[in-house]
């Protein structure tokens, strides 16, 4: 078959599976228009980046994790509020197994990391923040995982799922208070493969930030367990403070 008429068959066959089988926005659900991905115009522009603010998201992640645990860097996408956009593509990539969202919004990660980490030394491996196997099991996937994926893809760093485990199945953190989610998830990781990563530098990736109470036992563990090792944190949302 000639490649034109591929192209005109693939033209045809996706407009034809764009109307039995539309795509709505994940945030506000209306029907997408054909070629537009996961987000419609309107909810993409509204989202609330945070290096668009003058308060910027380095500032307010270094600051979370200030005197609590050593980070090389860090990084967060979007800032979490209730009832916002990034709420609702947050919730279509924990609960609604929406795994197209959560590669696309880790590509956007990925681009935007490219340009921050220019400056600087990119990491050796993405660290997705792990799910107890029970949890895994129940969700059938890690969000943090397919986040990681998707910046995999723009910045070809490797993503690692053997380096931290989870040991301890807890509950969930969403509404327990700042002490109450410490006491939760402290001592739950354990490190596997250490002198693999020795001088290494590691990157966590999760979803949202809130206390930091999670990212500062993964932090803990790997200075722990891992001689010469630094650690970068980066997430897609974090709380609005």
């Amino acid at each position: 078959m000639k490649p034109n008429l591929l192209f005109i068959l693939k033209k045809y066959t996706n407009g034809l599976m764009h109307y039995i089988y539309p795509d709505i926005c994940a945030s506000c659900h209306v029907l997408l228009p054909e070629g537009m991905n996961q987000l419609c115009l309107p909810c993409e522009e509204n989202l609330r980046y945070t290096y668009f603010e003058k308060y910027n998201e380095t500032q307010a992640v270094d600051e979370l994790f200030h005197g609590r645990v050593k980070v090389e860097s860090t990084f967060s996408l979007l800032y979490f509020t209730k009832k916002s956009n990034t709420q609702h593509i947050v919730h279509e990539i924990k609960y609604l197994n929406n795994k197209r969202l959560a590669v696309l919004m880790g590509e956007k990660m990925g681009s935007k990391l490219r340009i921050k980490w220019e400056a600087n030394s990119m990491p050796d491996v993405l660290i997705p923040v792990p799910l107890h196997p029970k949890k895994l099991h129940q969700r059938g996937y890690n969000q943090s995982d397919l986040l990681a994926k998707g910046i995999e893809h723009v910045l070809k760093i490797p993503v690692e799922n053997n380096v931290l485990i989870r040991t301890t199945h807890t509950s969930t953190q969403t509404k327990k208070g700042k002490y109450d989610r410490w006491g939760n998830v402290a001592e739950i990781f354990e490190v596997k493969n250490e002198t693999s990563w020795k001088n290494k530098h590691l990157c966590i990736v999760d979803d949202v930030i809130t206390t930091g109470s999670t990212i500062e036992s993964c932090v803990r563990v790997l200075h722990q367990s891992i001689e010469g090792v630094k650690v970068s944190v980066i997430s897609l949302a974090m709380a609005k403070r």
